[in-house]
Order: structure tokens, then C-alpha cells, then sequence
């Protein structure tokens, strides 16, 4: 079976993280299978390549619609000549199904990581891609989705697709788990005093994350528990994103705490960061479907309060707190009650996360789930 992914880019993204771990797999790997990247690349593309992945980048700007690439996009897949084209995220959706026609690819599958989007919040263009994707939908052969508020979402927006298929992300449990001097490892990168508390959260900046909100939550704890410090790991999550800087000053400036805000960039080395959290908080208002950070932090027995977008709330389920989506008090008191949870209390559910994700979110369980959509397909 021959599988060709076509995706945006493979910076250090949720989507993007799922579909490297996904295609690295064992019994994946017995097909051939061919990336190529809309952009120039991004930040995984060397590493992939290393571990044997086949990648091929088509070098539009992000935006750019331009004819002469879309060509080229079409003599790519005819060279492949795939089985399946899985294409990921919706630009990539819109590509691909238009270049199809053109090609021998019988079996196209989109595949969608959102939910409860909050388009008023995107480009012009992402809206108008989104409604032409709701224009097309019967092309494809099917449509995934990561979660079922996702599936949800878009059946509600007008999405009428041949079928639908749901398969939730899934994470390597043996590389994201506790493991000795990951706290101290950590705190020594970040020069923090151990008896310090480290409150993280791992994302990009984009509307859908929130930071307004986690930014008045990080104060309010801050006022309660003098000890403790902030990081935030991600893609323009830095002092020189004046957008960010901003937010930050709002709840932040009156009580001089900007520099208990620690900044990371991304990493593929992120395994080896989130276990080392004293807590992890996710402040997302929308868009959610699965996320990846969750499953990795549970999987890695951090404590975890979230909110309440796509499946967050089922994936915890009692293993954390979970709390309404723009409620930074809420988001704060969260935080506060999990840091001052008995020890003994706090460690047994966390290790009932951690057989959570094992059971339902592990990257082999995925892999299964699409490999027998492929296998339908082909039918």
C-alpha cells in the first residue's frame, strides 16, 4: 500500500507532532509513505528525515495560492502514484482535493483536528476555504476527525460527507512518562529554586489558545502561592511578540510579575520538559479537538486543568479539573486546589491518567485505527 500525506507544514504543531509519531510506527512503516509539506518545511522536517521519512517540500508561502506549484503538487502525486492521499488541516484539504482530478489517486481522505471554531477570528481566506471545503465534501472518500466534538462542529456547520470516521490522537506512553531529574533538569534550565512551583502550558499563539485568560488566571495564583513561576513553551511565545507582551502587561504589569513568565521555544524535545511541571494549564475558548499536550502531560503524570473545548473533558474525565472555557477565576482556583491536593490523593490519580491514556489515546492504538481505514478504502 502506498500512503502520500500532504500537510501544511511540520513546524512543532499538534497535527503536525501526530502525523511524524504516526508514520514512525512499526507496522506503518511496512508501507511506503511519502510526506510532502506545502511550505518550505518547517522545524521537524530535518529530524524526520533523519529517522528515514520520506519528505519533499512544494515551497508556496503560507497563503499563497499559485498555479505553477499546484502543477507541480499534481506531477508529485502522478510520480508517487499513492493509494491514499490523506491530506491534514484544511488548506491542505483544499489542495489536495483540487489537484486530485488531475491524478489517478482513487481514495482521498481529509482530515480535520478542530472543533467549535471561531472563524470571525482567522483571515478572510481561512473562511472562505472553510466554506469551500463544505462545498466539496462529498469528494473525498471519507473525513477524519480527532474528537467527537469535532465531528460534531462541522455536521452542525453544513459538513455532509460520504462518511465519517473518528480516531483521537494517540501518544508514544514510553517516551512521554515521569522519569528521575526531570523537575530538577528542568528547573536547573530555567535557574528556578526548587522549592519553587512551575506552572506550565505548551501551545502557539492563536486566538483559540486564550492567553488573556491564563494570563489573569497566572495572576490571581500568584497573589495566593508567592512561590511560583510560569513557563510558556511554543511558537511565538516569546518577549519579542508584541501582541503576547501586551496581554501580559494587562493583568501583569500592576503587580511587577512579568518576569515570573519564563519563555521556551519549540522543541522536539518536549517529552523531556512536560514531565518536569509541577502542573499543566490549558486556556483554549475554542477549537480544540484533541490535544496532544493533554495526552502527553497525563501520560506523563502531570497534574492537568484544562477547559472545557472539543474532548478535553472526556479525555481527563476525573483525573484533573476541568473547568468553563474564558472563566480565569475559575481557571485560577483550578490550579490552586489540584497544588494543595493531598500527595497520596494526587498521585493515585494521576496514575489512573496514565492507564487512561494508555488504554484509549497510545500512538499504536492509532496506528491501528488508520491502517484499517486505509484497508476499507481499498476495498
Amino acid at each position: 500500500m502506498k500512503i502520500l500525506h500532504l500537510i501544511t507544514d511540520l513546524d512543532y504543531g499538534g497535527a503536525e507532532n501526530f502525523l511524524i509519531n504516526l508514520i514512525k510506527q512499526k507496522k506503518i512503516r511496512k508501507h511506503k509513505t511519502r510526506v510532502i509539506v506545502m511550505t518550505s518545511g518547517g522545524l521537524s522536517v530535518q529530524s524526520t528525515v533523519k529517522e528515514g521519512i520520506d519528505v519533499q517540500t512544494l515551497g508556496l508561502k503560507r497563503g499563497e495560492f499559485n498555479p505553477l506549484k499546484a502543477l507541480k503538487l499534481v506531477q508529485m502525486i502522478k510520480k508517487f502514484d499513492p493509494d491514499i492521499l490523506q491530506t491534514w488541516l484544511y488548506h491542505a484539504d483544499l489542495l489536495g482535493c483540487m489537484c486530485k482530478p488531475f491524478t489517478n489517486v482513487k481514495n482521498l481522505i481529509w482530515n480535520f483536528r478542530c472543533s467549535n471554531m471561531d472563524l470571525s477570528k482567522y483571515s478572510f481566506q481561512s473562511r472562505i476555504v472553510f466554506h469551500l471545503l463544505k462545498f466539496l465534501c462529498k469528494k473525498p472518500s471519507m473525513i477524519v476527525v480527532n474528537s467527537k466534538n469535532g465531528r460534531k462542529f462541522h455536521e452542525y456547520a453544513g459538513f455532509t460527507p460520504n462518511s465519517w470516521r473518528t480516531i483521537p490522537n494517540g501518544v508514544d506512553t514510553e517516551k512521554f512518562k515521569s522519569f528521575n531529574n526531570a523537575r530538577k533538569n528542568l528547573f536547573t534550565k530555567l535557574n528556578i529554586p526548587e522549592n519553587y512551583t512551575l506552572i506550565g502550558n505548551v501551545g502557539r499563539f492563536d486566538p483559540m489558545k486564550d492567553y488573556m485568560s491564563l494570563f489573569r488566571a497566572f495572576s490571581m495564583i500568584k497573589k495566593r502561592i508567592k512561590k511560583v513561576k510560569f513557563l510558556l513553551i511554543g511558537r511565538d511565545l516569546n518577549r519579542k511578540n508584541e501582541n503576547l507582551m501586551k496581554m501580559i502587561d494587562v493583568p501583569f504589569a500592576k503587580h511587577n510579575l512579568f518576569q515570573e513568565i519564563s519563555f521556551l521555544p519549540p522543541t522536539e524535545n518536549i517529552h523531556k520538559i512536560i514531565p518536569g511541571l509541577d502542573l499543566l494549564c490549558t486556556s483554549s475558548a475554542f477549537g480544540e479537538g484533541c490535544p496532544n499536550v493533554l495526552l502527553e502531560a497525563m501520560s506523563s503524570c502531570v497534574p492537568c486543568v484544562v477547559t472545557d473545548v472539543g474532548d478535553s473533558k472526556e479525555i481527563l474525565g476525573d483525573c484533573g479539573i476541568v473547568v468553563r472555557p474564558k472563566d480565569y477565576r475559575a481557571l485560577a482556583n483550578g490550579m490552586e486546589r489540584l497544588l494543595k491536593m493531598n500527595k497520596g490523593a494526587l498521585n493515585k490519580m494521576l496514575q489512573k491518567g496514565r492507564r487512561r491514556i494508555i488504554k484509549n489515546f497510545s500512538i499504536e492504538y492509532a496506528e491501528d485505527q488508520y491502517l484499517r481505514m486505509y484497508r476499507e478504502c481499498m476495498k
